[in-house]
């Protein structure tokens, strides 16, 4: 059921039962307020007979049927014998209340409803003493006038609410149309926007209240959605562009392997260059399955809190022989007191991404260095190489993205491997950043928090 529909059903509801239970208190206090009125008038009607059997020297009790007769009141005086005296004209001789009642009546005053003759009435029963006994004058009023005006507003009171609730309804399903209306326009404008065209945004109201929240609301995750369209896409053409160049090459050597003619050393050449290739496309699609990963949110780490002097070393340990095979020295500065909670091989892969970027690129010297730094530990990997184009250090941690694609094939750089560093970084709760260093190199930074994670 649309929402409109619902606003309108249950405004109708609740409309309704406010005025039901409005006009049903209203005729329940207006019956009380007559109710109270007509016993008002009863004891002013009583008063004066009250008065004269008052009297122990009255001759005769008066003649009712006078002021009975003006203002439609029943009047009975009832002896302490129990004998009626005197009575309204018409009204037959039968008593207004029962016989209990009338006992009752003889200690304390009773205002009560009852019929009579075919009427419903209010009577008041009012004891009189005197010497010869308690004598009783009873007044009874036609309840008929007090129910006839109760009938009228009751009346009223049920056209008044279905007048209510028939425009209130209107009213309010012009009201919820007028309101949703901005809501329908952005719906649209939402399922307009196509994946081939997603630059599309919902115009924002100018009414500074929740709809134009929402359509704000909207347009970020709009813009969040073309971003990571826009990086999926990305991925996949570099991803195709990077496994493109391997693949190209191992078919190019399974080819000149197939030829006749070629020598047991040349074959041996053509098998060693494709597995060389074949390790890096194992390499990049276990890049991309890592990014892949962590993009999705389960990149687990299981940090244990340990010293990262070890795991340094081993570090430097694995990537010794190429340093020396190329000139270059490494140098470890760490405090064996340094520690914090880290994934061990985690830590280790990002690394090692950092120390194969410095030896790519350094001219003789690789530093790494571990310290505290205010509550984290700095974990940093220098190079005294050319250091990186300034145009490239804001987007250094994009997938890849890479100082000089022309040399990358020569390098062996995929573009991916500070993006991975980054993902780590993150997943600890830390940082991840690289700057050039003066005069010369470049510097990579990652921020791990000691408090744990």
């Amino acid at each position: 059921m649309p929402i409109r529909a619902r606003l309108v059903g249950v405004f109708a509801l609740v409309t309704l039962a406010l005025v039901v239970a409005g006009g049903a208190l209203f005729v329940h206090l207006l019956g009380s307020a007559l109710l109270r009125a007509t016993d008002r008038s009863l004891l002013n009607a009583a008063t004066p007979l009250m008065q004269t059997v008052a009297d122990p020297g009255m001759p005769d009790l008066p003649d009712p049927s006078g002021r009975a007769a003006s203002t439609g009141l029943v009047t009975q005086v009832v002896s302490p014998s129990g004998s009626m005296l005197t009575t309204s004209p018409g009204q037959g001789d039968s008593a207004l209340l029962s016989a209990a009642t009338l006992v009752r009546a003889r200690s304390h005053q009773i205002l009560q409803t009852g019929r009579y003759a075919g009427n419903q009435l209010r009577i008041l029963a009012q004891p009189v003493r005197r010497p010869d006994g308690v004598w009783l004058v009873l007044v009874g009023d036609s309840l008929t006038p007090r129910d006839q005006a109760l009938s009228r507003v009751r009346t009223g009171i049920l056209i008044a609410a279905a007048s209510v609730v028939v425009f209130g309804t209107a009213g309010a399903w012009l009201l919820s149309g007028a309101a949703l209306r901005p809501v329908e326009r952005m719906r649209r404008s939402v399922s307009e926007i196509s994946t081939r065209d997603p630059t599309g945004r919902v115009t924002e109201p100018r009414t500074r209240d929740e709809l134009a929240a929402l359509a704000r609301t909207f347009n970020r995750l709009l813009d969040r959605l073309q971003t990571a369209l826009f990086q999926q896409r990305r991925l996949v053409a570099d991803a195709g562009h990077e496994l493109r160049g391997p693949l190209a090459v191992l078919r190019t050597e399974l080819e000149l392997a197939d030829r006749p003619g070629r020598s047991r050393d040349e074959l041996a050449e053509a098998v060693r260059l494709a597995a060389a290739e074949s390790d890096r496309l194992a390499r990049l699609s276990d890049d991309l399955l890592f990014l892949a990963r962590s993009d999705e949110g389960a990149l687990l780490i299981s940090p244990v809190d340990q010293p990262l002097e070890p795991l340094l070393a081993a570090a430097i340990a694995a990537r010794q022989r190429q340093a020396d095979t190329r000139g270059i020295t490494l140098t470890l500065e760490v405090d064996r007191a340094v520690h914090c909670p880290v994934d061990a091989d985690r830590l280790r892969h990002a690394v090692d991404n950092l120390l194969d970027n410095a030896l790519r690129f350094a001219a003789g010297v690789v530093e790494i260095r571990a310290a505290d730094k205010y509550g984290s530990v700095g974990i940093e990997v220098g190079d005294d190489g050319p250091g990186f184009p300034p145009e490239f250090l804001p987007h250094a941690f994009e997938r890849f993205r890479r100082p000089d694609d022309a040399r990358a094939d020569t390098t062996g750089g995929s573009g991916l491997g500070l993006a991975i560093v980054l993902a780590i970084a993150e997943a600890h709760h830390g940082s991840a950043r690289i700057a050039n260093q003066r005069p010369t190199g470049a510097i990579a930074h990652i921020l791990l928090p000691i408090t744990g994670i």
